[in-house]
């Protein structure tokens, strides 16, 4: 314990990084008896010499103290704050208590993030005469405590906690500095608070409970954002005092926004909220209550079910008001003027004693009959004849019945075939159009001997011929011979000579025809260089027919070979020849080697353009070497040529 004995000053003075103070007691001090401090009101932070930036001799902060706390602490008779922080971040004050004080019990000014929690205020922010000497004048008393702003001075702090403390006999004597006296009072006059919480706090004996002021009350700027939940307010002021407004448990200023006043109690009898509350959520409730008190004696208020409510209400008797009686259940009973429930007494009316009946059936409401007028008209129902069948004349066309089925099985009939049925036809059927056979993926996999099919993989015409599938060609088919896998063949009809030497032009495309005469993979696509020059290179080309037999789509273009030297020159492809199918074989040149040709019988004739004394072997067309092979050829008469084609090999 320390006792100040009168003698001004701190007590205890913090201005550190996480230190803190326990189990202390101060009495008796003018001045503040606990005090952690980590700056001015301008700025956080002390310069060298300890100083703050609200001293004159203040310079450059060089130390910011943060996190100091108070635990256990107690402040008795105390001059001015008995806990007092300012400027000092993350600060926390726990379990102190703190009695006859002539100030405020605990200031939080600019101490963001700072926490109050369990602390006991008693009988502070007094304003009458002290009761001890002035040891610093030598003789007599302290003169009458200014009382500061109330029991709590909350000034410029952003997310300041005060939670579970007990506030009990703030002064309300305005007679000596006229200064409202809240328990919490929001000051602001450095700064807004925003943020800050104040939550199951006890306060008692206060002209107000929480105070948030606003400019017009002094304040800098106006509090918002804060909230105040689950306190309890007891025995607080119930009117304005003399040239003051703010009375009862949370007062707020004009100008106060987005702040959170929910599930507080006042015990007494004011309202709990006074001044503006517009713009802030006040006392929220849960969902579909009502507040009031179930207990059966006094209580703090409680948000009440529809149950709740309804057991507390008197039941409605013929000399009073109230809530229904039970029924008892049932149908047939009602409520007489006694508060009684009473059955319905029976009673006879013949039918013909009533007057007033309808006389149609939309008169009494019938919905599941007719009307006699709807009988045989628009959009009413048929009638039946004589012999209860639907007269002729109401019955619809068959065009007009909506909803006819589309199959055989949809109208029941049982002796005709459906287009999926399989059938045996006997004798000889003539089709007055093209008989259309449906393209397969692949062929059958085990056919009779007569099936024909369309293998639209292949686009052939196939038959199933003693046991083996066997492609229906068109026209007398030559002899073929397919040479051993890594061999070439010649894509010739015939020969009769020797093949040529020629050297093709530069930038030059030529194609001749050749139809396959068997199913036949291709691996490679060569010419024979007969006489290599420098750089030069060669590519291949292979495209296939639209239905004249012209050249259409490119199958492919190979890579070079190079023809700087002679011999055969092979570009590896994959593609498979189809029998029956007219495929345009060609190559094309950069350079000036000279290739092998076919001699004029080796290839077809191909027809087109004018009449001419020299056969058209081949089709000739000009292409820069670096432009890839048009993937459609497009036919034009014009690049029918008379020269030799280039002998390009298959290897298989």
């Amino acid at each position: 314990m320390i006792d100040c004995a009168g003698y001004s000053g701190i007590g205890i003075f913090l201005a550190d990084q996480y230190s803190g103070v326990e189990n202390v007691e101060i009495v008796n001090c003018p001045d503040r008896p606990f005090a952690l401090r980590g700056g001015g009101n301008a700025s956080w932070g002390l310069d060298s010499q300890g100083r703050t930036s609200d001293d004159a001799g203040f310079t450059t902060a060089s130390f910011f103290p943060v996190g100091c706390y108070l635990d256990n602490c107690r402040a008795t008779r105390a001059g001015n704050t008995a806990f007092s922080q300012k400027q000092m971040p993350h600060s926390r004050i726990q379990r102190c208590v703190a009695r006859t004080v002539y100030s405020e019990g605990i200031t939080i000014d600019k101490c963001d993030y700072s926490l109050v929690m369990g602390n006991t205020l008693l009988d502070v922010a007094r304003t009458d005469t002290n009761q001890w000497p002035d040891r610093d004048a030598g003789t007599g008393f302290l003169a009458a405590g200014g009382g500061g702003v109330g029991g709590v001075g909350i000034d410029g702090s952003t997310g300041a906690r005060f939670v579970k403390n007990t506030i009990i006999g703030v002064n309300t004597n305005l007679s000596l500095n006229n200064r409202n006296r809240a328990a919490i009072h929001f000051v602001n006059n450095i700064q807004a608070s925003n943020g800050c919480e104040v939550e199951g706090n006890y306060i008692s004996d206060s002209k107000v409970g929480v105070w948030l002021k606003g400019t017009a009350s002094g304040a800098i700027a106006p509090s918002f954002r804060t909230i105040l939940i689950g306190n309890v307010f007891d025995t607080l002021g119930t009117a304005a005092g003399t040239g003051i407004a703010q009375y009862g448990a949370v007062w707020i200023d004009a100008g106060c926004t987005d702040n959170v006043i929910a599930n507080n109690t006042q015990i007494g009898g004011t309202p709990l909220i006074t001044g503006s509350a517009s713009a802030n959520a006040v006392d929220q409730m849960a969902a579909t209550t009502i507040k009031g008190n179930a207990t059966g004696a006094q209580a703090l208020g409680q948000d009440l079910t529809g149950t709740q409510v309804a057991a507390m209400l008197p039941t409605f008797t013929s000399t009073a008001k109230g809530a229904a009686p039970a029924s008892g259940g049932g149908t047939t009973t009602y409520l007489r003027a006694d508060g009684t429930w009473a059955a319905v007494a029976a009673s006879t009316i013949a039918w013909s004693a009533i007057t007033g009946k309808p006389t149609t059936l939309a008169g009494y409401a019938i919905t599941d009959a007719q009307s006699s007028a709807a009988k045989g008209v628009a959009n009413g129902y048929a009638g039946l004849d004589a012999n209860g069948r639907l007269a002729a004349a109401q019955a619809p066309a068959f065009a007009d019945i909506t909803l006819k089925p589309t199959t055989l099985a949809g109208y029941g009939i049982l002796d005709a075939l459906g287009l999926d049925t399989a059938q045996t036809v006997t004798g000889a059927k003539t089709f007055s159009a093209p008989l259309v056979l449906s393209g397969l993926t692949t062929d059958p996999s085990s056919p009779v001997n007569g099936s024909i099919w369309y293998n639209a993989t292949t686009a052939q015409m196939k038959a199933q011929v003693a046991g083996a599938a066997k492609v229906l060609q068109t026209g007398q088919e030559l002899p073929w011979l397919t040479p051993a896998l890594g061999e070439y063949m010649a894509p010739t009809v015939s020969s009769n000579g020797a093949n040529g030497t020629y050297q093709q032009p530069t930038n030059e495309i030529r194609l001749f025809p050749f139809t396959a005469r068997a199913d036949t993979p291709i691996r490679g696509l060569a010419v024979v260089v007969t006489a290599g020059a420098a750089a030069s290179v060669a590519k291949c080309v292979v495209y296939d027919s639209d239905a004249n037999g012209r050249p259409n789509a490119l199958l492919v273009e190979t890579a070079d070979v190079d023809c700087s030297t002679t011999g055969t020159k092979t570009a590896t492809v994959a593609l498979t020849l189809r029998r029956g199918q007219t495929y345009w074989l060609g190559s094309r040149h950069n350079g000036t080697a000279n290739v092998s040709v076919w001699p004029a019988s080796a290839t077809p004739d191909i027809n087109g353009g004018s009449a001419s004394p020299t056969p058209r072997k081949s089709l000739a067309r000009g292409l820069a070497y670096g432009t890839a092979a048009p993937a459609t050829w497009g036919w034009t008469a014009a690049e029918l040529f008379a020269g030799y084609p280039i002998a390009v090999w298959l290897m298989v």
